[in-house]
């Protein structure tokens, strides 16, 4: 027969046992975290590369509209000119008038948003931080807006360009108008831009370009 265990032995069994339990629970818990970190760190990385990828599109975007606002300005500053020849003069300002003051054309700039929805689709904005996620929606809500209006002043100067009528009083002041705006909204996303595009490089600076290989 079998002596049986002293109290002292299952004391020192349960000790073992419990003791199995914890590691068991802490590895576990340990398992855990560390999965949620690397979850956390994929995530961070994800929207640390769509950040990056917005600040290059906030650039490009802004040589676009750079390259459009003189010409612009120079536009509205002819159609003033029309303006001013009809509340101060009197005169009826007709077709071959409008044509010459927009013969330089209206220019389209290319702005993109491709950056910034693609983060959008992939749920990247969801892990940015409050602060640039809401500057981002604010601005790109407002470069939507621009970009509608662009619509708007692009069909304008096309009609006003092949019309027939005579006169053409209205549509100068309401082209003077478009034209107007569009310099206002023009001024200010550059101005948002050059106020988003440094707070994007302090969070993500931009990645270095490998240097080219020796010869």
């Amino acid at each position: 027969m079998s002596p049986q265990p002293s109290a002292r032995d299952r004391r020192r069994s349960w000790l073992f046992l419990l003791l199995e339990v914890l590691l068991i629970v802490l590895g576990v818990l340990l398992g855990m975290a560390a999965n949620e970190w690397r979850v956390a760190r994929g995530h961070r990385q994800q929207a640390d590369q769509a950040l990056r990828q917005i600040a290059g599109e906030l650039r490009f975007n802004r040589e676009q509209v750079d390259g459009v606002i003189e010409h612009h300005q120079a536009l509205k500053d002819s159609l003033a000119l029309l303006v001013g020849r009809q509340d101060v003069q009197g005169e009826n300002i007709g077709h071959a008038d409008l044509w010459k003051a927009l013969s330089g054309g209206f220019r389209y700039p290319l702005i993109e948003s491709t950056a910034w929805n693609l983060a959008l689709q992939t749920g990247a904005v969801e892990h940015m931080d409050y602060g640039p996620a809401t500057g981002l929606s604010r601005y790109y809500n407002f470069q939507s807006f621009y970009s509608a209006k662009l619509s708007v002043i692009s069909n304008n100067v096309y009609t006003a360009v092949n019309m027939d009528a005579d006169s053409a009083d209205g549509l100068i002041r309401a082209l003077h108008l478009l034209m107007g705006d569009i310099v206002i909204n023009e001024e200010r996303l550059i101005e948002q831009i050059d106020v988003i595009i440094p707070r994007l490089d302090e969070l993500v600076p931009p990645e270095e370009a490998e240097p080219d290989p020796a010869p």
